[in-house]
């Protein structure tokens, strides 16, 4: 039975481990065998090659979304990392920003560095504007 498979499987090129064979008599009832039985002993009507029901074992793994890590300078002195998507605007990573800092969205500003006190445009991403570390001002 095993040869038949492979046989019929080569014969269609479909993988042998992916299907299996059920074995119908002039009846039409199903016959019980085993692997290595002869196909000769069994009086078979019809040969069916149909796929096997797989079981979805392991669902395929979610490829995590890129990021890099932004070095975030706040009240001169303090510094904190934050990893954020590179892609994404500004706009979107203030509210991230601006919790990790303990800063009001509404009241921060974020500045390339604090000596030009500048103002990013938001609707930028960070490799937009290749930067990797900024400054964060509140302005309450």
């Amino acid at each position: 039975m095993m040869d038949l498979l492979i046989f019929l499987c080569a014969q269609y090129h479909l993988n042998p481990s992916s299907h299996t064979i059920d074995l119908l008599s002039a009846e039409k009832n199903p016959i019980k065998f085993k692997p290595n039985t002869p196909i000769g002993m069994l009086e078979v009507e019809k040969v069916i090659l149909k796929p096997k029901i797989l079981d979805k074992k392991k669902p395929t793994p979610i490829i995590p979304e890129k990021t890099v890590r932004v070095v975030i300078n706040f009240k001169k002195t303090q510094k904190t990392i934050v990893r954020v998507s590179p892609h994404a605007p500004l706009e979107e990573l203030a509210p991230v920003i601006c919790s990790k800092c303990e800063f009001d969205p509404l009241h921060t500003l974020l500045l390339k560095d604090y000596q030009s006190q500048e103002p990013l445009d938001l609707t930028k991403s960070l490799n937009e504007l290749g930067l990797r570390e900024l400054y964060a001002m509140d302005v309450s």
